[in-house]
């Protein structure tokens, strides 16, 4: 019997660093295109982009990670993003930018004695 992989399994890599997965991720994919107006009055489409990436993600984390991700959040280049393909068993590498980063202290987290407090964090990855 075939073992059914767990996304828990694969964490998403940052920069060669993996993010504990504990939240919830989605995909989306777009295809971007140009539509122009010919002369003669027809629509001309241009197709200049198939499949590309945006994954919305959130997870709930302990505030030592915080200063990492806020790092790649500041980040003016691209980011190197590996995540799991399950169709090909094997991790993919894209170049992805943090857009919509958003981060909110879990109600009375900042008393617990192991840490500054437990964050809900969550982000877009684009795919360049």
């Amino acid at each position: 019997m075939a073992t059914i992989p767990i996304l828990k399994n694969y964490p998403i890599k940052i920069n060669n660093t993996a993010i504990p997965f504990s939240g919830s991720m989605s995909e989306k994919y777009d295809t971007i295109e140009n539509v122009n107006e010919s002369e003669a009055g027809t629509d001309v489409r241009q197709i200049t982009r198939v499949n590309k990436l945006t994954l919305s993600i959130s997870y709930t984390m302990l505030s030592n990670f915080i200063p990492t991700l806020e790092g790649w959040r500041d980040s003016l280049t691209a980011l190197t993003v590996d995540i799991y393909d399950f169709t090909t068993s094997a991790y993919k590498q894209r170049s992805m930018v943090m857009r919509n980063y958003n981060k909110n202290i879990v109600e009375h987290s900042q008393d617990l004695e192991v840490t500054t407090g437990i964050w809900k964090v969550s982000f877009d990855l684009i795919e360049n």
